[in-house]
């Protein structure tokens, strides 16, 4: 039977960056109606720190000191991409969106393909998970529209991060991806709760396994 190449990883690259680039075009002339309720108050706490005489009398921004710890990994992102579009933050928007959806596609390409070793697994893996799913508690998986584009996607987009880093490292397994962890984890700490349980419970189970197999030998 003849084997089946493996996916250029070259392919995989451009495959993301057009994924992305399609989605940056589509959202051009996106406006503040194509925005999710936590955008659409995260935008507006990006300028109060631009400009803190803004919103004076609102109730949710009037005091600075009120929302200056609102995620604020992401909104320092989102302030510093700003700057280079004259303070436009829905062209922001845009260009980190694009940053995601190709940092989404490859780390879990790379992700994919260290669990299955077998790169077309880990491609369909890697377009597959890009669906936008709606478990249970309110929490969004999933990338997609501008909409999308929000705290707990960049955590998304990054979470496997700390795996790639275990699995590439041969000193400080520990330390590094749990340091890598916890900085990702900033972009939505909320997130990022779930992310350390589920890596704890994935590095308990790793290690049971790995005693059992050198038990049998």
């Amino acid at each position: 039977m003849k084997k089946i190449k493996d996916v250029p990883f070259w392919f995989v690259v451009f495959f993301n960056l057009m994924i992305a680039s399609g989605f940056y075009w589509q959202q051009k002339e996106a406006t503040v109606l194509d925005l999710s309720s936590d955008l659409a108050n995260i935008i507006p706490i990006c300028k109060k720190i631009d400009d803190p005489s803004l919103f004076s009398k609102d109730l949710f921004l009037a005091d600075i000191k009120d929302v200056e710890y609102y995620t604020p990994f992401y909104v320092e992102t989102l302030r510093f991409i700003a700057k280079f579009v004259d303070h436009d933050y829905i062209k922001a928007l845009n260009i980190l969106g694009l940053i995601t959806h190709f940092m989404f596609g490859i780390l879990w390409y790379l992700a994919f393909l260290k669990m299955y070793r077998f790169s077309w697994i880990a491609f369909l893996m890697s377009i597959l998970v890009r669906g936008i799913v709606w478990p249970p508690g309110g929490e969004l998986l999933g990338i997609s529209e501008l909409w999308t584009i929000m705290p707990r996607t960049l955590f998304q987009a990054f979470l496997p991060l700390p795996f790639l880093i275990y699995t590439y490292q041969k000193k400080e397994k520990i330390l590094t991806p749990s340091l890598s962890l916890g900085i990702i984890s900033n972009f939505h700490p909320i997130s990022g709760i779930g992310g350390f349980i589920m890596y704890l419970s994935l590095y308990i189970s790793y290690r049971f396994l790995e005693e059992r197999r050198c038990g049998k030998k």
